[in-house]
This record gives C-alpha cells, structure tokens and sequence, in this order.
C-alpha cells in the first residue's frame, strides 16, 4: 500500500489507478470492515487526525477529481461521506522522499514521464496535505532488506530487457496504454506522424467501429474485432492477414510478413489507400459474419415443424 503525499497529477495512469484502488482499501481499513491491514504504516498519519475517516475521504475526493479531468470515471459513490477542513500535515524531507521513490519508479515503467518530471526539483503536496519542515517521516520503511534489495534489482533488469526487445511504444510495450491517445503519445516523432495517418485512414474506412486498446496496441472494432496496428522501431504493423480478395492480397504481397501480417515501413510513405481497402474488405466480412451468426441464432431458437399426419414416437421407459 502507497498512499502518496505528493499531488495525483504527477502520477501516471497505472499508478493513478493503484492509488484510487488502495485509498479505498483504507477506507475499509478504517471502517473495521478488513482482517488484513490494519497495522500498516501508511495509515498512521490518518489514525492520527482527529477525523480520520474524514481525512481519507477528502483524500480521495482530490484524486478522483484528478482522474476526472483526465477523462477517467472512478466511482465517486464509493467514497465516504464524511468530511473535514482539517488538513494532513506532511514534512518536506517525506514529499522529497516519495519524489525520489515515485522517479525511480517512472525510470522503469514510462521513461517518458520521468524525462518530463525529472526537472522539477520542489514537488507539489496533495491537496489534502500541509507541507511543514522536517524530514522523512518515522512510519516510512526506508530500510530495505538485502532480499528486497535483490528482488527489485531483478524486477529492474527484467524491465529493461523488456524495453530492449521493443524500442517504442508498440502492441507489445512494457506497459498498456490507457488508450489509443496515450499510446501515441509515448512514441517517438517518426512512428508517431506514421500511426496517426494510419489512425485516421482506418477510421475513415470503418466510421462506425470503436477504437480500444486490446493486445497492448490501437485496434478498431465493429461486431467483432477488425484490425490491428502498432508501431515499432523500424516499420508499422497491421493485422489480421488479409483474406477474402486475390487482387488486394496480391497488392500488399511487397508487405506481407512471414505469417501474412502486414509490415509498413517507417522510412516510406505509409500506403494509405491499400490500408483502407483492408479495412473496408474487414468491415464487410465483419458484417456478413454478423448476419449468418443472427441468422443461426435464430434457426435454433425456431421449433422445428412435425410432419402433419406423423405421431411421435414413444419414450422408452428406462429400467434399472
């Protein structure tokens, strides 16, 4: 459990979510509703006002506001109902401790972000708390066991290799996006100029499909999945291979992958015509899919008509 002292907005999306979902468990623990928790260190300085239920609400409050203006919809019923004006008071030796710890963190799961907060050198507070002078507070865990030691230095080769395997933010990134704009976001200028033509093309081809993130990369759905796209270090790929038209398949032979998929380089132009005509062949086969999968629905839900004249015939009587 981290329930940090420094403002929400410097958290990213993953670390966000945490934060929302481990204040809630808080909550519980407060309320007496947990086994488990109960002593955690994290919750002390809350234990320690004078309202502490209260506290943590308001706590909470400023971070589903924080996901709200970055369009998320965290589930404000779910928050206490009681309040205070009484602050949380926080030493600036801990909020530069968490800003080390919360650094260290981004370094390893989105670079990009570190490189933008690295900079800032006096960090905000949550707006719950009142920055007072002193240093780490007493209920921080700073000491690190040996074993600890290993078990993060393992975790951060493990991550790195990750990143070596893919240079940019592609399907197989070694985070998931929170959507098709924050995935875009985390690529360098080249891929990203690339994705977003193609982004655009495909949603030109197939208006009423839906953008989502499945598989760690920019997809489109209609009834069902229509394709894929990610970029990677040195092309931008396209699936599912293309079936269904001799004339398209033999057009995009030159891109064609060993298993079929489709391999647009980033140093040319992207074929933005070729890849509407992909979508457009998917979205139909999508929708005859569609059609014949209603269409047997039904035949199995019609009773089947008797032959007028016929009797059925009678059960047999199971015997032991």
């Amino acid at each position: 459990m981290r329930l940090w002292s420094l403002h929400p907005r410097y958290l990213d999306a993953r670390g966000l979510v945490a934060l929302w979902r481990e204040g809630l468990l808080a909550q519980a623990v407060l309320r007496g509703e947990t086994k488990g928790y109960r002593h955690h260190p994290q919750l002390e300085r809350f234990r320690e006002h004078a309202a502490p239920l209260g506290a943590l609400a308001e706590y909470l409050r400023a971070v589903e506001r924080e996901a709200a203006q970055r369009g998320y919809a965290f589930a404000a019923d779910k928050i206490d109902r009681a309040r205070t004006r009484r602050p949380l008071r926080v030493a600036r030796g801990q909020l530069d401790h968490e800003w080390r710890h919360l650094l260290a963190k981004l370094a390893v799961r989105d670079p990009r972000r570190h490189a933008e907060l690295a900079p800032i050198e006096r960090p905000s507070a949550h707006p719950s708390f009142r920055v007072v002078s002193g240093g780490v507070a007493r209920w921080e865990r700073s000491d690190v066991t040996p074993v600890v030691q290993r078990r993060r230095q393992r975790d951060r080769g493990r991550a790195r290799s990750r990143r070596r395997r893919v240079t940019v933010g592609a399907g197989s990134a070694a985070i998931a996006s929170a959507d098709v704009d924050d995935y875009t976001a985390r690529l360098p200028p080249v891929a990203r100029a690339a994705l977003h033509a193609v982004r655009k093309t495909v949603r030109a081809a197939a208006p009423h499909a839906h953008e989502v993130i499945s598989y760690r990369m920019p997809a489109l759905k209609g009834h069902g999945m229509l394709v894929y796209y990610a970029a990677f270090a040195r092309h931008v790929g396209f699936y599912p291979p293309v079936r269904g038209d001799a004339k398209l398949t033999k057009a995009l032979a030159r891109y064609a992958g060993p298993k079929g998929n489709l391999r647009f380089p980033l140093d040319a132009p992207m074929p933005l015509a070729l890849i509407a005509r992909v979508v457009k062949l998917r979205a139909r086969q999508d929708a005859q899919k569609a059609i014949a999968l209603r269409a047997a629905s039904r035949a199995r839900r019609t009773p089947r008509a008797r032959t007028r004249g016929t009797t059925r015939a009678p059960r047999r009587r199971r015997t032991a």
